[in-house]
């Protein structure tokens, strides 16, 4: 999904209000979408899956696993098409060839270390993996498993700051609610963000 310059036409830059899409999957319209900068995964949660109301017949079986946000590796229930539609235009999104799916084999970097490991292609000659695997070993200064061996970047590199109006009160947003799994992993990943001491807590008069 792309807007031309055309489009942007007549609206106050910099830009910052709300886009609101509405889709209709399957026949099924849709009230909550994501939208991010494209990925190389299409993905629907279980929970999804099932209010569509879409045969299970049609998902194709699906080998390969993928790993979550929290790093722990999940096994999605198959493949299958969808159609997409929105006011005037219409999407298939389809399921990738099974034959061009290929397997992976996950590889441990550092012996006895079951969480620092890689996934490389199980098809690879030995010659290939051999020296892919040398290749990794040889530069594992460069990966990082957990928060906390990440050192930081220098702010004489980077920084990031919030574009506001110091001019302006700041407005306090409503507190939004997750459901106790949800709520469970978010909490567990700030807990490692403070833990790291890349964040930090702070208190507001109101």
């Amino acid at each position: 999904m792309v807007f031309s310059e055309e489009k942007a036409r007549g609206v106050k830059q910099p830009h910052d209000e709300s886009l609101v899409i509405m889709l209709m999957i399957e026949g099924f319209n849709t009230r909550r979408i994501l939208v991010d900068n494209g990925s190389s995964t299409d993905i629907i949660h279980l929970s999804a899956f099932l209010q569509l109301k879409v045969y299970p017949s049609r998902l194709c079986p699906f080998e390969s696993s993928l790993l979550n946000f929290s790093g722990v590796k999940v096994y999605p229930k198959g493949v299958m098409t969808l159609m997409v539609t929105t006011e005037n235009h219409t999407w298939i999104i389809e399921r990738k060839n099974l034959e061009t799916i290929e397997a992976l084999e996950t590889v441990e970097l550092v012996e006895g270390e079951p969480t620092e490991v890689m996934n490389v292609r199980a098809n690879l000659s030995p010659d290939m993996k051999k020296g892919i695997m040398e290749f990794l070993k040889r530069n594992l200064d460069v990966f990082v498993w957990s928060h906390k061996d990440m050192l930081g970047i220098s702010e004489d590199v980077i920084q990031h700051r919030l574009n506001v109006d110091p001019r302006k009160k700041p407005v306090q947003q409503r507190r939004r609610v997750f459901a106790p799994k949800r709520n469970k992993t978010i909490m567990d990943e700030v807990n490692k963000l403070l833990t790291a001491k890349f964040i930090r807590e702070v208190y507001y008069s109101e």
